[in-house]
């Protein structure tokens, strides 16, 4: 079993200068999360080959979404 997002927890991005989001809520499929400009926001949540949750911020075009992928394995 991999790592879960945790409510109250924060995590970085791929590319951490891109800035970290903080867990407000959880259900088993998505998150809701806030950034450090204060913006809120929800992300579906994926699984990665060991099990580990991730979420890519689809807001982003695509050709940066991996430097906007935050994953249960980057904690703040």
């Amino acid at each position: 079993m991999g790592k879960k997002f945790e409510v109250g927890k924060t995590y970085y991005p791929y590319q951490k200068e891109y800035g970290s989001i903080m867990i407000l809520k959880r259900t088993e499929k998505t998150i809701w999360v806030r950034n450090d400009d204060e913006i809120e926001w929800q992300m579906r949540i994926k699984y990665d080959d060991f099990g580990n949750e991730f979420a890519v911020d689809s807001a982003v075009s695509k050709k940066w979404r991996d430097a906007f992928t935050y994953s249960s394995n980057r904690e703040l």
